[in-house]
């Protein structure tokens, strides 16, 4: 009997992407809002995130205000299954983008970064939610 081609080791993200630290999404609301805004607060985030050691997906790096909605949305839904983690700006839940990624995110069994724990009831019904 012939000798059996050796099984592959999958990767975890952080080696299969060549990253030294956890990968983690921002989400937020977009539509609608003046797009320099938009870059101004997601670029704060993603400084806020890299201080703390995490390699950061921001949408605003791959998408520009020319592109609609869906095309937006292929984009970062493209990115979103490679990341450990998503963020949550405060205005999310006023965003379609944002809560669609939100959801899917919690289905694939990416975890919402939180800084601290939540000391507000509603907001640990709504984590727990999927």
């Amino acid at each position: 009997m012939e000798n059996a081609p050796e099984s592959k080791k999958m990767k975890n993200i952080q080696e299969g992407l060549g990253l030294d630290a956890p990968l983690i999404y921002i989400a937020g609301k977009v539509s609608g809002l003046h797009y320099t805004d938009v870059v101004e607060k997601f670029k704060k985030r993603e400084n806020e995130l890299l201080a703390k050691g995490f390699n950061v997906f921001n949408p605003c790096e791959f998408v520009d205000e020319s592109f609609d909605w869906q095309q937006a949305m292929r984009i970062c839904m493209a990115h979103l299954p490679y990341c450990d983690f998503i963020d949550m700006l405060p205005d999310w839940q006023s965003s379609k983008g944002a809560t669609f990624e939100r959801e899917c995110a919690l289905k694939m069994g990416i975890e919402i970064y939180r800084d601290e724990p939540s000391q507000n009831p509603v907001a640990e019904m709504i984590k727990n939610d999927f």
